[in-house]
């Protein structure tokens, strides 16, 4: 059972039905650019949230936190995509401002 915030979201805000907009899904709908600012301001979380209201949806954000990630990843390493495995054989974690910002998303403040 739903709880009653939820109930009242629902009422207030009910979830507008759209034929353009299949499961949810904006690729080939909007423009890359509209698409691009929607993802640019969710957080990491939010964006991995959004994947699971489809395939099409998990893929889009599957790529942009890929992208977004190699992108900060270079400016420490050369390779990212040979960092990440190295890090995953190895078992280890990456701590510090930058690896929090990257998973606040958008911050009023620079590491």
């Amino acid at each position: 059972m739903p709880s009653p915030n939820v109930e009242l979201a629902r009422t207030v805000h009910p979830a507008p039905i759209h034929a353009s907009y299949p499961d949810g899904c904006l690729v080939g709908v909007c423009p890359s650019e509209i698409v691009g600012a929607v993802l640019g301001n969710m957080s990491v979380v939010d964006a991995i949230l959004y994947t699971s209201t489809s395939s099409c949806n998990y893929k889009l954000v599957h790529s942009y936190v890929k992208e977004q990630l190699f992108a900060v990843l270079r400016q420490f390493v050369r390779y990212p995509a040979t960092f990440l495995s190295n890090i995953l054989q190895m078992k280890s974690v990456v701590l510090g401002s930058v690896a929090l910002k990257f998973f606040e998303g958008r911050t009023e403040w620079d590491p």
